[in-house]
């Protein structure tokens, strides 16, 4: 199955944090203001023998001076077991820079891996507990409206990742291909190879036919 790689995946997320956070809102429910004012932040941490780690992307809500919220953000393309000790650092690591909430969300586009991301993970005894909030493909709408996918585009691109081997994902396809025109070039350029790429041989002949009848 062709998959998003982790790099385009942690593009999408640094470009949209509003979209993700909007995602948590709607589809997992949680409490955040009506405009939470998402913003991308510094994702490195460093531990006390000096090695660096850097999360995927760090999301803060509220003001940039005194968040009212944190989410660390990762991109999950399969089962890497080491990610249960690095994901509580950087939890632990955010909570002691900002003094607020801290949230793990894994991004998890294959259904497989986003089961796994959604385990607990026992930091020791069973004394302490992270639980992951998971945005698989459930929690991903597919966005098949063009009108939609151009209020936003990483969302709609992101829409492809999640659906695009279900029935129709030629509909989902082009709506993000539209939605992707007239961005700013760096964009403008990228998205089309990811839409592409994540689609597989039925679909993508099908979006041709869509395109050139």
């Amino acid at each position: 199955m062709p998959k998003l790689s982790h790099e385009a995946l942690v593009h999408l997320v640094r470009a949209a944090p509003e979209a993700i956070v909007g995602l948590l809102q709607r589809e997992l429910g949680l409490e955040l203001p009506a405009q939470p004012h998402a913003r991308i932040t510094a994702a490195e941490l460093v531990d006390l023998n000096l090695a660096e780690y850097r999360a995927d992307a760090v999301i803060t809500v509220g003001p940039a001076e005194a968040p009212s919220e944190v989410f660390v953000i990762e991109a999950q393309t399969d089962v890497d077991t080491r990610k249960h000790l690095t994901w509580p650092f950087y939890v632990a690591g955010l909570r002691v820079r900002f003094t607020c909430p801290v949230t793990l969300v894994v991004i998890a586009l294959d259904r497989q891996v986003a089961a796994w991301c959604a385990e607990p993970i026992d930091l020791g005894r069973q004394r302490g507990t992270l639980l992951p909030l998971v945005l698989g493909p459930a929690q991903i709408p597919a966005i098949r409206d063009p009108d939609e996918a151009r209020l936003k585009p990483e969302l709609a691109v992101l829409s492809v990742a999640a659906h695009g081997r279900e029935p129709g994902a030629e509909h989902i396809a082009l709506a993000a291909l539209t939605a992707v025109r007239g961005l700013d070039r760096g964009r403008e350029l990228l998205y089309p190879d990811f839409i592409l790429a994540v689609l597989g041989e039925v679909a993508r002949a099908a979006l041709e036919q869509l395109m050139n009848p």
